[in-house]
């Protein structure tokens, strides 16, 4: 999983050095092909690392107790990136036409993905047993949903992709509020962890759900949700830094 992320990483740098390359002042037709590519190549390697990370996690998750660490912890810094793409693109709406929206839109699909492992540990911590493999469910069916949207239905603000993969973080979002309290009452020092990213994810998918069925000036209060899920996942990965297993009763 570390040489598969490091390749990964390198791949994304250098693609990254082509978008950022200057455009030629005097072309006139199909002047930014090659940043264009890049950005494609670069959301391409993205999804294939986050594939083959996710596979290996799945096959360890019940045998590797860190894995759920590095999770958290890497759910803490992918939605710290997410809250700043999405501040930029609030405070510079001519940016959804820009790579910037596309980025934007790659975040939220890996955000959502590198939680999973620490979703099915909360999952499998859960006491009530049955809510919390529910909502691990739903919460992979959420991210497969994103990828779709993002894949096949495209990424500008005329495609229906974006409303796709907007819908689909909300469903993520409220799965995992019902998770953090479905593990609450077996949970020890990441309990207020939970808290913070439980109600910050409850109040985003609230005020998401209504700002998408009724359209307001909403999206600067959900900005707000961002930080505080970024620090309730440090808070329990930090948390399960301490003891040997993730979570005070695991059972899975």
């Amino acid at each position: 999983m570390i040489v598969v992320t490091a390749i990964a990483a390198v791949m994304v740098a250098l693609l990254a050095s082509a978008m950022n390359q200057p455009i030629n002042p005097g072309c006139f037709e199909f002047c930014s092909i090659g940043q264009d590519l890049a950005l494609t190549a670069l959301s391409l390697v993205s999804l294939i690392w986050l594939a083959v990370v996710l596979g290996i996690a799945w096959r360890l998750h019940r045998r590797e107790p860190g894995l759920p660490v590095m999770s958290a912890l890497a759910a803490a810094l992918f939605i710290a990136l997410l809250s700043g793409f999405d501040t930029s693109l609030w405070a510079t709406p001519s940016g959804y036409d820009s790579p910037i929206a596309v980025l934007d839109q790659l975040i939220v699909i890996l955000a959502m993905g590198v939680q999973l492992p620490a979703i099915w540990r909360l999952a499998g911590s859960a006491q009530w047993s049955g809510l919390g493999r529910a909502a691990s469910t739903v919460a992979g069916l959420a991210t497969l949903a994103a990828v779709f949207g993002f894949v096949a239905l495209g990424t500008t603000p005329f495609d229906s992709g974006p409303q796709v993969q907007f819908v689909a973080y909300l469903v993520f979002t409220a799965a995992r509020a019902v998770l953090a309290a479905a593990a609450w009452a077996g949970a020890g020092r990441e309990r207020p962890g939970l808290a913070l990213l439980g109600g910050a994810a409850l109040f985003y998918a609230v005020v998401g759900a209504y700002y998408d069925l009724s359209p307001l000036n909403s999206t600067a209060i959900l900005l707000v949700a961002g930080p505080i899920m970024a620090i309730g996942w440090l808070w329990i990965g930090l948390a399960w830094l301490r003891v040997r297993r993730p979570l005070a009763s695991a059972r899975a």
